[in-house]
């Protein structure tokens, strides 16, 4: 299907392990960067596919916005559709044009939106939990905060992968994260070495798994700069996650 000559998302199906977790389908939306670079009908067309996969939980992993507060509306409208409890961190994006805003959007949306905390949810017919750290590019991430008095199994949310072992390191084993668009014109070989080297960044798409823990990183829905995508890995899409 395309929408306004783009391809809309496609429902992305990964398999993880975690304690605590087991049986539990985690729905993942990130990087939706509601403006002029992202037509609002993929953004609905991402909500419709999230509700019909019937999830336990959606989880949203950031960049609301993309390079002003206009819009903001639009994601009180559109993710106020979600059909199940769903939980927010916010990203650089929101950070750099109106975070406030961007959080005050998605509570009327229904959204819990974390900024280094974390919260109880029934899934599974289990009382869990997930722990949101904020944005670490511009430097609003506190993983002490995130995780103090936290006793249930937990998955981690933040928006930049990179900060995913600070999550680690406290004990959360599962981490979801986006930012990088799977660098949204992806050439195999190319991409992931660019990442690592010149922007420092290590997750660059998909499953990374450790010693420590694991990080998954979505390539997305939206865009921030330009809007087309390119390669098979950064296609846009809508991340259904089944534990293990």
């Amino acid at each position: 299907m395309r929408i306004r000559g783009f391809h809309a998302p496609v429902v992305k199906r990964v398999e993880v392990r975690l304690p605590g977790w087991e049986g539990v389908r985690v729905c993942q939306l990130t990087d939706l960067h509601f403006g002029l670079v992202t037509p609002v009908g993929l953004l609905r067309a991402a909500v419709e596919r999230a509700n019909a996969e019937a999830p336990d939980l959606v989880v949203l992993t950031g960049d609301f916005v993309c390079r002003g507060s206009r819009w903001v509306g639009q994601i009180t409208e559109t993710l106020g559709a979600l059909e199940v409890p769903s939980v927010a961190v916010l990203g650089n994006h929101d950070h750099w044009v109106a975070a406030d805003a961007v959080r005050r959007a998605l509570e009327r949306a229904g959204v819990v939106v974390l900024q280094n905390g974390w919260t109880e949810v029934q899934a599974g017919g289990r009382t869990l939990a997930v722990a949101g750290m904020d944005d670490s590019t511009t430097g609003n991430d506190d993983p002490e905060a995130t995780v103090r008095g936290l006793s249930l199994p937990a998955l981690g949310l933040t928006h930049n992968p990179a900060a995913a072992p600070a999550l680690w390191a406290r004990g959360i084993r599962g981490v979801l994260s986006g930012h990088t668009h799977a660098g949204q014109m992806h050439v195999p070989g190319f991409t992931r070495a660019l990442y690592r080297t010149a922007l420092r960044q290590p997750y660059v798409d998909g499953l990374f798994e450790g010693d420590d823990g694991w990080v998954y990183v979505s390539a997305g829905v939206g865009s921030a700069a330009v809007p087309w995508r390119a390669g098979e890995r950064a296609k846009r899409e809508v991340t259904l996650l089944a534990v293990g």
